[in-house]
């Protein structure tokens, strides 16, 4: 699995590059703006998850130590090990990505800036209802450190979202009035 991992990781420059020239063709000069957007800023949020699930792991593995009885000792396989820290990686990583598709959905006009401010206590919630479920240990700590981000990340798309609207609202009495100018 470290192997399949790493291949992926390594040759991820040449697979990336591949894709992006497969799909660049079929897009527009503004399309791949916010596609280059979108990707310049999922890749430092995604490293930030897996930064902070790094500094989540120890503490993972000593609550889960700590159900050994004193004077035994406890084997765990690397197999195992490997597997937990990966998917711990992963669940934050993706995480700390979930904030875009609510501005990429909000851009693309599907997702409305009135529902998420309206949503917002919902959405406070199921984050820390997935924060407690994600978090490896049933620790309030590493609960706290994934959801607090998480409802940081939600707040600015809803920031976002909530200027998008505003500015499309803007062009769309701007395109108005210069319309009824026009007749």
């Amino acid at each position: 699995k470290l192997s399949v991992y790493l291949g992926v990781l390594v040759a991820s420059p040449v697979w990336l590059y591949q894709l992006w020239a497969f799909v660049v063709p079929g897009l527009t000069r503004r399309e791949r703006r916010y596609a280059m957007t979108f990707a310049g800023a999922a890749v430092p949020m995604f490293v930030a998850g897996v930064g902070l699930a790094w500094l989540v792991l120890p503490n993972a593995v000593g609550f889960f130590t700590d159900f050994v009885p004193q004077g035994s000792s406890i084997f765990t396989s690397a197999e195992v090990y490997f597997g937990f820290a990966t998917r711990l990686m992963l669940v934050f990583g993706l995480a700390f990505v979930l904030p875009l598709f609510l501005v990429a959905l909000n851009l693309v006009g599907v997702l409305g800036a009135k529902t998420l401010v309206k949503g917002w206590r919902i959405a406070v919630v199921l984050i820390f209802l997935f924060a407690a479920i994600a978090s490896p240990s049933p620790e309030v700590g590493s609960m706290i450190a994934l959801a607090l981000p998480m409802i940081a990340q939600y707040l600015a798309a809803m920031g976002i979202a909530v200027l998008n609207d505003r500015r499309r609202a803007r062009r769309a009495r701007e395109e108005g009035f210069a319309d009824l100018e026009d007749d």
